[in-house]
């Protein structure tokens, strides 16, 4: 550990003159060392820093004293925006350090030039209300000196004007537009080029390595030292970016577009306005033919080929596919009159090619041709005497002289409106790897969950990283004197109808003990609705997910008196509410991902074809880590105290529970509600 460090984090550190409740921690010191001599010895770094180490400024800090250009990613806006306003202006000011740092947001975050040009907009808004929202943006745009949509106020964050506003990857015009040069996009795009540090999201990365973007396309090769906080979303994150999407919304602001451009020329080209109308109403016409019956309209996530058979979808399709070819075609014509229609032809040429693509899917190939493994009992049986690895790594071999045949499926979702249709690779290893292990640059993967209980291969292999140096921390926490992890009784197995209220029956005891200050976390929506219903004749204040923002409900949280919070995915991570607001999180189930889940299912089965076990290879890992992450809601200092309450019962019945139990902080294990309530009641 150099000196300067030391100085910083030390027991003595400098740290705590800026940040009087700093405490320094040997593991902390530890990972700033080892991020440190990976920065100067250009090599890769997998560290699981657990909650509380303080793993911001042990990446930070080394990256800031190095002479490196570097690239900060995280997964959540919230993070992004601390590093920025917070972490970053704090450190440079105690280390003395006058680098430039930039925020580089999606493009979706700013506003379009080109799209609030008002003749542009004209006539196409369906309602006033919406209109007048409009004129209050094109109003904004002309003093705003970022663009920066966030900078609106009283604008709620889903209101539909926002998609007539934006940039989008789609609709820019590049560096043909007439607006380029006072681009917001561009803008930002070439500060984060000039600065020292620049603090990305997830998306943005995936968009420059991908050079979807020529302006971003520079980023990622410039950076010396490359660094993921919450680097256990990297997966999904790769997954939905590396995915093609054809949608409705597509299709309607195509039209949007088409319209705006045809009005301002002199709508002189009736052949345009007569393929828009009739495409508009083909939308409608597929959108219901994708629904299992009249009577059956609303959500659905499936594989593309439990639909593709059906006569009226197939019609439907073949329908909208001929018409956007005829569009382009029309467009085409007319793309030399402005770069708009220009821009509408590309468009129109890629959702029509997409579609051809979808129609020429053999509905044979919708499943990989299996040569599947039994799943040997005596294997599972080994997890918790904890020979597991052992047979993990063996199978592991053995799967690498087999190939995933499968690379994509086509899947797709329906909404009340809309529908999106997908094509998302199964195995994208081969396509990062060789920009994920650049022997260049410093690579650093942090998060407080990267760890399965027997490695990090879960996270390393689907992601092409071939690195093994890996460094595990384990949280400071004293979780056997600050928490308590409780098993209710005699609950029933979580697939009876009967679990849910069995379920909030235990635990209103401990909502009552606890006065509210509960997260209660889900792993459906349709559970959560049934929680909510069964609770909503108790008096306590129930927040909700989708009442109101992320943002707001947590707020509401922690003010208001006996809340309790009904949440799924999104509060199980990047959430964080320390002190005696919260002194109870309770889940209901181990969180698997649903094997009827399109995707799921087709890497399952891509699994099994390659000869490997999707359950401990796949599954399971990710199964522990969302259930770490929600666990990890519930402690977040030193002087935290709280309840962790699990409804599963197959953590204590199946052999594969000791995986979870031992990824699980060392909290008291207690099966007495009495000792449960006595804890949470002498929480203050």
């Amino acid at each position: 550990m150099s000196d300067l460090l030391l100085s910083i984090l030390g027991e003595k550190g400098s740290l705590k003159s800026v940040y009087p409740g700093f405490v320094s921690r040997s593991s902390q010191v530890a990972m700033a060392e080892a991020v440190e001599e990976a920065i100067h010895a250009h090599t890769t770094l997998v560290v699981e820093a657990g909650t509380g180490i303080g793993k911001t400024f042990a990446y930070l800090i080394p990256a800031l004293l190095s002479d490196k250009k570097t690239l900060v990613s995280t997964g959540t806006k919230n993070l992004q925006d601390q590093l920025f306003h917070k972490d970053l202006p704090t450190l440079k000011k105690l280390l003395a350090i006058n680098k430039k740092v930039v925020l580089l947001k999606g493009r979706s975050n700013y506003v379009c030039l080109y799209s609030v040009d008002a003749p542009r907009q004209n006539q196409l808004f369906e309602s006033k209300d919406a209109a007048n929202d409009f004129s209050k943006i094109e109003r904004w745009s002309k003093i705003t000196t970022t663009g920066d949509l966030s900078e609106l106020e009283n604008f709620s964050e889903d209101s539909s004007v926002f998609q007539h506003v934006v940039s989008t990857t789609e609709s820019c015009l590049g560096n043909s537009c007439e607006f380029y040069e006072k681009c917001f996009v561009v803008k930002a795009r070439r500060e984060a080029l000039s600065a020292d540090v620049v603090v990305v999201n997830h998306h943005i990365f995936f968009a420059d390595l991908s050079l979807k973007e020529e302006s971003l396309g520079k980023l990622l090769p410039e950076a010396e030292t490359v660094i993921f906080d919450e680097a256990h979303q990297l997966y999904d994150a790769a997954s939905s970016f590396l995915s093609q999407r054809f949608s409705s919304r597509q299709l309607s602001l195509l039209i949007k577009d088409i319209q705006a451009e045809y009005l301002m020329l002199g709508a002189d080209h009736p052949g345009i306005l007569r393929l828009v109308l009739a495409i508009k109403q083909e939308v409608t016409n597929f959108r219901l033919s994708m629904d299992e019956s009249a009577s059956n309209i609303g959500s659905r996530r499936d594989a593309w080929f439990e639909i593709a058979g059906k006569k009226s979808v197939k019609k439907s399709l073949e329908n909208l596919c001929k018409q956007l070819i005829e569009l382009a075609s029309c467009l085409a014509e007319q793309s030399q009159r402005s770069k708009g229609l220009e821009n509408a032809w590309e468009r129109a040429s890629e959702l029509s090619a997409f579609l051809n693509n979808l129609l020429t899917e053999k509905e044979s190939n919708a499943d990989v041709n299996i040569r599947s493994i039994s799943i040997d009992n005596e294997a599972r049986a080994q997890v918790s005497s904890g020979v597991y690895k052992s047979v993990h790594e063996q199978r592991s071999k053995r799967a690498t002289k087999l190939s995933i045949e499968r690379r994509w499926i086509f899947w797709f979702e329906t909404f009340l409106t809309g529908f999106m249709i997908y094509k998302t690779p199964i195995d994208f290893s081969a396509q990062l790897s060789s920009a994920m292990n650049d022997p260049k640059k410093s690579w650093i993967y942090a998060s407080a969950t990267l760890d399965a209980g027997f490695g990090v291969d879960h996270f390393t292999k689907p992601l092409g990283i071939t690195s093994n140096n890996t460094l595990i921390l384990e949280s400071p926490f004293n979780y056997p004197e600050q928490a308590r992890l409780y098993f209710p009784h005699y609950l029933p197995d979580v697939t009876d109808d009967d679990f849910i209220p069995k379920w909030m029956e235990a635990i209103i005891p401990l909502l009552e003990a606890a006065n509210g200050r509960t997260f209660l976390l889900f792993t459906s929506h349709r559970a959560m609705k049934h929680a909510h219903d069964y609770l909503k004749k108790m008096d306590f204040a129930l927040l909700v997910q989708g009442q109101t923002t992320k943002h707001a409900l947590l707020e509401n949280f922690k003010t208001t008196e006996r809340a309790v919070l009904l949440g799924t995915s999104s509060f199980w991570q990047g959430v964080d509410v320390q002190g005696a607001a919260l002194c109870c999180v309770c889940i209901d189930k181990l969180p698997f991902a649903s094997p009827g889940d399109p995707v799921t299912k087709a890497r399952i089965n891509a699994y099994k074809s390659a000869g490997r076990d999707p359950f401990y290879e796949y599954q399971l890992p990710h199964a522990v880590i969302m259930l770490k992450q929600g666990v990890g809601r519930l402690i977040r200092s030193e002087t935290d105290k709280g309840v962790l309450v699990i409804g599963d019962m197959r953590l204590i019945t199946r052999n594969y529970g000791a995986a979870f139990l031992k990824a699980m902080p060392k909290a008291l294990m207690v099966r007495d509600e009495g000792k449960v309530v006595e804890f949470l009641r002498g929480i203050e």
